[in-house]
């Protein structure tokens, strides 16, 4: 049984960094694929739907189930994403479980809008990376600073219109 770490360590909260930055990253470049082939293209929307969904969990939660990491263990408050309710209600029925609510959608509602689930959620990320190196990571954690940087400077230059 996993322990519950409702006071993580520093060194766990550091090798957390890696997890989180691994879905920030695919999240961002899954999103940018573009796929001809229908298995492969719905392979991909499923991915960042995924890495999207895992996300809203760790900036949205303010309560920790189980091992859960949470952006507030990096002193980051939980905020809400503004996405559609039809969108997230989506990610929580249509995604990763077989649902009978998934079963009553018409055909036309099965595309995704990928932008509108990925980009508040890449600005979110953007904020959640500037709090790291502005704060967390100056005194807490030297080793992933260049990654974070690095990381933020994609997103960055993703959410530049």
């Amino acid at each position: 049984m996993t322990p519950k770490p409702d006071n993580p360590t520093r060194e766990e909260q550091q090798a957390a960094l890696e997890h989180v930055f691994y879905e920030v990253r695919q999240l961002n470049a899954a999103s940018l694929i573009q796929m001809e082939a229908d298995p492969v293209r719905f392979s991909l929307i499923e991915s960042t739907l995924l890495h999207a969904r895992a996300l809203l969990g760790f900036y949205e939660s303010t309560q920790r189930r189980k091992d859960d990491i949470l952006a507030k263990d990096f002193d980051f408050d939980a905020k809400k994403i503004t996405i559609s309710a039809n969108d997230r209600e989506r990610l929580n029925k249509d995604l990763a479980h077989l649902t009978y609510s998934r079963t009553k959608r018409a055909p036309e509602e099965w595309p995704w809008d990928l932008n509108q689930v990925v980009m508040p959620i890449l600005e979110r990320s953007k904020d959640f990376l500037e709090h790291l190196l502005k704060n967390w990571l100056l005194t807490n954690d030297n080793t992933n600073h260049q990654e974070c940087r690095t990381l933020l400077q994609n997103i960055e230059n993703r959410l530049r219109p």
